[in-house]
């Protein structure tokens, strides 16, 4: 019954909760939620408020106020009027809460490109006090108000926070790929080369190589192979910064992304990144089912001596055993971890590159 309404059309989930109202049962209050929000997208606000009085009288302090604020936010975030959507954002964090994770996000990242840091900063000072999520960190703000300073052509100011959050802080693991990417996509191409700049900087007299390895990963994303090739060379210790990459690797081939992986490989011309690349392939298509891709790949390895890294093989062992198939190489055995030991794995992060 908690999940019944998901698959339903937004009225006839609301009548089945209808059904319930003189009953002891029960939604979520996350399933509560999402039908209040579905009645009023559709416009039907009776319904909306007769739901959460059923909702109340299970949860007391659940209310739609909330909800229909965050519709109104995010409507008045897609019709650009920026402005009242900020009196509607500033409404709801002086409430004591904060707005949907989605609706700013999609606020900030839109004020940041209009370049209003007057207005991300009242924001980050009303959602500091509140219980510690993504949005209240000083993180977000921080790289939204670096591209409203990008947007409005004060390089400057921009560039000397870029480079004193590596410099002055504690920061050193930083990403600034968020930063790179919008810039990208929204043809900064001046404010692009500052960033460049800056990373070189931090790379080659620093030794801070995160937002240079970075922009190198964007420029091959992107196709701009011969902005990738020129940095790689002003900037050679990108080529040592193989748990970065190896991540970078990972989320490529996990979103599909072999095109950009294989010209990836190519430009850093290390065996490493190919081994890299050739396992962790192996392994997402053994975690897909896909033995007819896995094995090919595994015979491809074979033919080029690229050497077969034990977890990808315990993987395609494991698919092949599910399909029935004969396992064609001896199974590594899994390393035998005490309590002890797999608890501070879990724990533990991994480890990071040079800063």
């Amino acid at each position: 019954m908690v999940l019944l309404w998901l698959g339903m059309m937004t009225q006839e989930a609301c009548n089945l909760v209808l059904e319930t109202k003189n009953t002891n049962v029960a939604l979520s209050k996350v399933a509560y939620s999402r039908l209040v929000e579905g009645l009023l997208k559709a416009g039907l606000q009776e319904d909306a408020v007769t739901v959460e009085s059923i909702a109340k009288s299970h949860f007391s302090d659940f209310s739609m106020k909330n909800i229909s604020s965050n519709l109104l936010l995010a409507e008045q975030v897609r019709r650009d009027c920026l402005k009242d959507a900020v009196v509607t954002a500033e409404e709801i964090l002086r409430s004591g809460v904060l707005p949907s994770q989605s609706a700013l996000k999609t606020l900030t990242e839109a004020l940041a490109l209009a370049g209003d840091v007057e207005s991300l900063e009242k924001l980050q000072a009303l959602s500091s006090g509140l219980k510690s999520t993504y949005f209240t960190k000083s993180r977000h703000y921080f790289n939204a108000k670096l591209l409203a300073y990008f947007r409005n052509g004060n390089f400057e100011e921009a560039t000397s926070m870029l480079q004193s959050q590596y410099t002055e802080g504690d920061r050193l693991d930083q990403s600034v790929d968020y930063l790179i990417s919008r810039l990208m996509s929204n043809d900064m191409s001046e404010a692009l080369e500052k960033v460049s700049i800056v990373a070189e900087k931090l790379a080659n007299q620093f030794a801070v190589y995160r937002p240079a390895t970075e922009l190198f990963v964007r420029y091959v994303k992107s196709g701009r192979e011969e902005e990738a090739t020129q940095l790689l060379q002003r900037c050679n210790s990108i080529m040592e910064q193989r748990g970065l990459l190896r991540r970078k690797i990972s989320l490529l081939i996990k979103s599909e992304q072999e095109d950009c992986v294989s010209r990836l490989v190519d430009l850093l011309s290390d065996p490493f990144y190919k081994q890299t690349a050739y396992n962790l392939q192996l392994k997402h298509y053994a975690d897909a089912n896909d033995e007819e891709n896995a094995m090919a790949l595994y015979e491809k390895m074979k033919a080029e001596q690229i050497q077969q890294e034990d977890h990808s093989l315990r993987r395609l062992a494991s698919l092949l055993r599910r399909s029935g198939k004969p396992i064609p190489f001896t199974e590594p055995q899994a390393p035998v971890q005490s309590t002890d030991d797999e608890e501070l794995s879990n724990a533990s992060s991994p480890p990071e590159d040079k800063h």
